[in-house]
């Protein structure tokens, strides 16, 4: 949650804000219907709690971010639509010539 949510997330703060309570009722349900203890279903939750804010934290560093987040973000910022396929394709065409090593 720490780690993998804001290499791979696009920023967006309320998502990130809800994000563990969210993944605290999935693990409370998952742990139930597969049968897993109590106690990993508790250590499991406590957990999601003991890293909340580090996950916020990462999720607003820009140094945090994986390289598909990276060309995204770039994308999102120049204005691109990021629904629209030919105008992400011409993005990557200028990303790609200036990332090019000479």
């Amino acid at each position: 949650m720490a780690g993998w949510v804001p290499r791979k997330v696009m920023p967006d703060r309320e998502l990130f804000e809800r994000l563990p309570a969210a993944l605290d009722a999935w693990i409370r349900f998952a742990g139930r219907k597969t049968g897993q203890p109590d106690w990993a279903i508790q250590k499991t939750s406590e957990a999601i709690s003991e890293f909340r804010d580090e996950m916020l934290e990462s999720a607003s560093d820009p140094l945090m971010a994986g390289p598909a987040k990276v060309f995204l973000s770039a994308a999102r910022e120049s204005g691109v639509d990021l629904q629209d396929g030919a105008a992400l394709e011409t993005f990557m065409a200028g990303w790609n010539a200036r990332s090019e090593v000479q």
